[in-house]
């Protein structure tokens, strides 16, 4: 991260000092970052481009989708036609025109045709029935999409709870850096563990996630939060606190809303509990699935 000029400048000099050896030149300090292409990212990023099966799910669906949309819609695409002059005759022209709105919308653009915030809440409930489309498919693919990531985070759990050496981990084994250099991996623990991970991807995809992390019972129990709004930028947390008396159990949060996990039945949710839950799902060879 570099320095802003004449900005926090005695912040900058205690945080090299701080940072001692592990403080690069003119401030700057290197954070490691993996980053995967989109054909090789089943972590992220499965989807019909990539994953042949989920393609194949998706596609069979759509026909379904699109006539049930354009019913619920077919006033609103009315709309759009009148305001882009052009027809709207597929779902996938109104996401697009949507797209186009709501980017208009949030980064305050003039576009030269008036437009109102009903047309933007309705362009974001036409979004969310997409997205949650896509859940659908990869529900019933068994959380094909999701597994990669279901895995890692079973496997971080075992480590905390003793069950699973680090080097044991898919992380570790599949998804960590070969050959890092190891004066860059920053904040780990005593045994090289991180102690967090951070991964950034497409809202479509981290609702993908968060679906399966919480199961189709909790997500048919607590739509909700499949309805939040496809705001500009959306943070998914999940953690394990260790309570008082030394117990852990794991919670998770949607921006400002908790979230309850598969297996659980309140926000709070026991680890290991939240841990048979995810063997029962976490079972996939995804890139080997995909190909079938």
């Amino acid at each position: 991260m570099p320095p802003l000029d004449n900005v926090l400048n005695d912040q900058w000099t205690t945080w090299q000092q701080e940072l001692g050896n592990k403080a690069l030149p003119y401030g700057f300090n290197t954070f490691p970052i993996n980053v995967q292409g989109h054909e090789d990212d089943f972590l992220l990023h499965t989807d019909c481009q990539n994953c042949p099966k989920f393609n194949a799910s998706f596609t069979a669906g759509w026909p379904d989708f699109e006539k049930k949309t354009k019913a619920t819609y077919a006033t609103f695409l009315t709309r759009l036609s009148t305001l882009f002059g052009s027809p709207m005759d597929t779902v996938s022209q109104a996401m697009n025109a949507c797209e186009y709105l709501s980017w208009a919308y949030y980064h305050v653009i003039a576009l030269t045709f008036a437009f109102t915030d009903s047309d933007v809440h309705t362009c974001d409930s036409l979004t969310v029935a997409y997205y949650n489309y896509f859940l659908d498919v990869d529900q019933k693919l068994g959380y094909l999409g999701a597994n990669q990531y279901l895995k890692m985070i079973l496997h971080q759990l075992n480590t905390i709870t003793g069950h699973l050496s680090y080097e044991e981990t898919f992380f570790y084994k599949t998804l960590r850096p070969q050959d890092p250099e190891e004066h860059l991996l920053g904040a780990a623990a005593s045994d090289g563990q991180p102690h967090f991970f951070f991964y950034m991807t497409e809202q479509v995809h981290m609702r993908q996630l968060l679906s399966a992390l919480m199961g189709s019972a909790n997500r048919a129990t607590y739509p909700q939060v499949f309805q939040t709004a496809p705001l500009a930028s959306l943070q998914f947390a999940i953690e394990v606190v260790q309570a008082n008396d030394g117990s852990r159990y794991v919670q998770a949060h949607l921006g400002d809303n908790d979230v309850v996990l598969g297996g659980c039945t309140s926000t709070k949710c026991d680890i290991e509990a939240f841990k048979t839950y995810l063997a029962s799902v976490a079972t996939l060879d995804v890139p080997t699935a995909c190909a079938n």
